[in-house]
């Protein structure tokens, strides 16, 4: 997706889900709960434990690797930061003015690829023209 600059975390797991790297087929019960499985709190903790991203939920924020930090490294003060600021955080893709649309085009993308109705590849496809198109009406 090479004119989409800025990915969250949560984007990313949603891009690996997507690309099968976590199993389940489109259009089955095992498929559909794929998006169960990158968005549920344990599993969030466990990413967060392996790589410096942080949760979208306030169960994991609550968990003993966010609120009992003993080290000072970069890592350590950037989750005591997530726990002091988590209440007021904001949901924003790229801080575009559209970060709206942007969102609804993606996920009507996630939901076509869950429903069997396009590919992963195809799927990313349309996302990327789509974000494109909406980035530049940004400018």
């Amino acid at each position: 997706m090479t004119g989409v600059k800025r990915l969250p975390a949560m984007l990313a797991c949603l891009l690996v889900l997507l690309t099968g790297c976590i199993s389940g087929n489109p259009g089955t019960e095992e498929g559909a709960t794929g998006d169960k499985f990158v968005t549920s709190a344990r599993h969030q903790l466990a990413f967060c434990k392996l790589v410096a991203v942080f949760p979208g939920s306030v169960q994991t924020v609550k968990e003993p690797f966010f609120t009992n930090i003993s080290g000072n490294t970069a890592n350590d003060q950037g989750r005591r930061l997530l726990v002091q600021t988590f209440n007021q955080a904001a949901d924003a893709i790229s801080g575009s003015p559209n970060d709206e649309a942007l969102r609804a085009l993606f996920d009507e993308q996630v939901r076509a690829y869950m429903l069997g109705t396009k590919t992963a590849s195809a799927a990313l496809a349309t996302a990327e023209k789509q974000w494109n198109a909406e980035l530049a009406k940004a400018r």
